[in-house]
């Protein structure tokens, strides 16, 4: 299988900052009767997806039971089916060298029906600050949701970019990206 999203690389984080979602996330190779996660990681030094240990620096966006039809024939984040376990946050890179994020999806079993439990430890639903975002435990996550391997991935690179730290100052994230250097707000350029 394999994982196409736009906009493509290279790309900076106001390309992705600025959007709800990436504006097209096709997969081919998968079945389209079945339903899927799709994960946009921020893997920090992690391993690859098929690590059994992974744990991901940051999670910027998880769409559950997502209908395989909807990712065959190219779907735009904004109005991809299934539900938003951690709404779409988009990059936000505070090192001036590039910096890589990933994309996977795997394929469900059935319609995925979170608990209490398991929002509370893997979802901050819309925000971006919080402890279930951070040091993101991908591979407790699969096996908790019984996902198996990762069926299709891609990844990008973003670079710093002026935005970046408006951004961190913003949306109070900066402890969570090392920003503490963006205490005030910068003149965007």
């Amino acid at each position: 299988s394999t994982l196409q999203v736009d906009p493509t690389v290279p790309s900076t984080p106001s390309q992705y900052q600025t959007k709800a979602a990436p504006s097209n996330v096709i997969v081919s190779g998968i079945d389209a009767s079945k339903l899927y996660t799709v994960l946009m990681l921020d893997p920090g030094v992690g391993p690859t997806f098929a690590s059994s240990n992974f744990v991901a620096g940051f999670v910027h966006w998880t769409q559950i039971n997502v209908p395989g039809s909807e990712l065959l024939s190219g779907v735009s984040g904004t109005s991809m089916g299934g539900e938003a376990f951690n709404a779409y946050f988009g990059p936000t890179n505070p090192q001036l060298a590039s910096h890589m994020y990933t994309l996977g999806v795997y394929e469900q079993k059935g319609t995925i029906t979170p608990t209490l439990a398991q929002y509370e430890e893997y979802s901050n639903g819309t925000s971006a600050a919080g402890p279930a975002r951070a040091n993101w435990n991908t591979a407790k996550f699969v096996s908790d949701f019984s996902l198996g391997s990762v069926k299709a991935a891609s990844w990008m690179r973003i670079t710093f970019d002026s935005y970046t730290p408006y951004r961190i100052v913003t949306t109070g994230i900066g402890a969570l990206v090392n920003g503490d250097n963006c205490w005030k707000l910068p003149e965007v350029v």
